[in-house]
This record gives structure tokens, C-alpha cells and sequence, in this order.
């Protein structure tokens, strides 16, 4: 049997936005989230299990202060730590920080090239300009990056995304270009998803 590659950790149901797809309702922590110990001693149990790939995400995994300590940990347990992240609270500093941590790549959600669109699946009026700062800090630290796109009806895959995308994704340096389906769960549900 082969030994089990990926694991993801919902590190914090805590998130800056309000996602139309979000299949959690993250909003607020919650009293059943793992303290900065627990998660160390979850992230034991994982690197001895076999795992090579610990996923961090959430609600916005960078919304737990304790973050910098959790990736490195994972990191020096020989764990490959990566994110899913909205990219919005990714500064400059941020960004090396994550880096000097251990952070090997970030995911990062862009559900469409036109702003507005964007603004509107997410729930910010200026969540694109923010995950756009965001990805250009990560270059600019030489953290690596790539870029998700939730799809929930094919009217967000063809309107969402023009034949400019591919192009635009090699202009800002992408390692991967994923489309990934929105599970019709939570509000997600079609009924609670805007018009694209």
C-alpha cells in the first residue's frame, strides 16, 4: 500500500470574506478549534501516519496569529506546508513571513478576471484588488503560487473567464491554473449563489 500523500487541516472556521460557495459558513472561530499545542501534536500524529503534504486552510488559515508557528513546525517535521487562501491578507511582510516559515506554495482564489465578479462571489467590494497584492507579494518573496477557481454553473466557467486568462495567468507567474466544481453544500446551494 502506498503511503498517503495530502492532508488538509480547516485550521480556523475565522474568515475575512463571505464567500457565496463557502461550504462551512466561516465567519467566527469556533470553541472547537485546535489550540496552537493541540495543532502540534496533530501535526506529529500526521508526519508519523506517512504524509508528505499538509494543506493548511479554513475559513483564512492566515487569520490564526499562531500560523508562522504552526507551518514551521510542520516544516521541520518534514511535512510540506502549503495554503488555501483567499490571498487578501497577504502582505509583503506577510508573504516573507510565510516563507521563512517553511510555506512551500500558496493556493490562491481567483473566481474571475472581471473585478466586480469577483467581489461578488467573495462578499468584499475589494477582495480582487486585495488577492491581486496579495499574489504579487508572493512573487515578489519568491513564495510560490497558484491560482483556484471555484465553479459553480457553467454561466461563472464562461462568463467569468475570457480567452485572456491563460495569458494573464503566465503574465503574473502562476505554477497552476485549477478549475475545481462548487459542491452544491451549505451556501453553496444554488439558491444562495449571486448571478454571474
Amino acid at each position: 500500500m502506498r503511503a498517503p500523500m495530502i492532508v488538509s487541516w480547516m485550521t480556523t472556521n475565522q474568515c475575512n470574506l463571505k464567500c457565496a460557495h463557502c461550504y462551512q459558513d466561516a465567519e467566527e472561530a469556533t470553541d472547537k478549534e485546535l489550540s496552537t499545542d493541540e495543532g502540534k501534536k496533530m501535526i506529529d500524529e500526521i508526519a508519523r501516519a506517512g504524509f508528505k503534504v499538509m494543506i493548511f486552510s479554513g475559513g483564512e488559515p492566515l487569520m490564526r496569529p499562531d500560523i508562522y508557528e504552526l507551518v514551521a513546525h510542520a516544516a521541520e517535521n518534514g511535512l510540506r506546508p502549503v495554503f488555501g487562501s483567499n490571498g487578501t491578507l497577504i502582505t509583503p511582510e506577510v508573504a516573507v513571513r510565510l516563507k521563512e516559515a517553511g510555506a512551500c506554495a500558496m493556493g490562491i482564489s481567483v473566481d474571475s478576471l472581471v473585478p466586480e465578479k469577483h467581489d461578488k462571489f467573495r462578499g468584499l467590494p475589494n477582495a480582487y484588488d486585495l488577492t491581486m497584492a496579495g499574489i504579487e507579494a508572493c512573487r515578489q518573496a519568491g513564495l510560490p503560487f497558484q491560482r483556484w477557481r471555484s465553479a459553480p454553473s457553467r454561466t461563472t466557467c464562461s462568463s467569468s473567464f475570457p480567452s485572456g486568462a491563460a495569458s494573464s495567468s503566465r503574465r503574473r507567474r502562476f505554477r497552476c491554473w485549477r478549475t475545481r466544481s462548487c459542491s452544491p453544500t451549505s451556501c453553496a446551494r444554488p439558491r444562495r449563489c449571486p448571478s454571474t
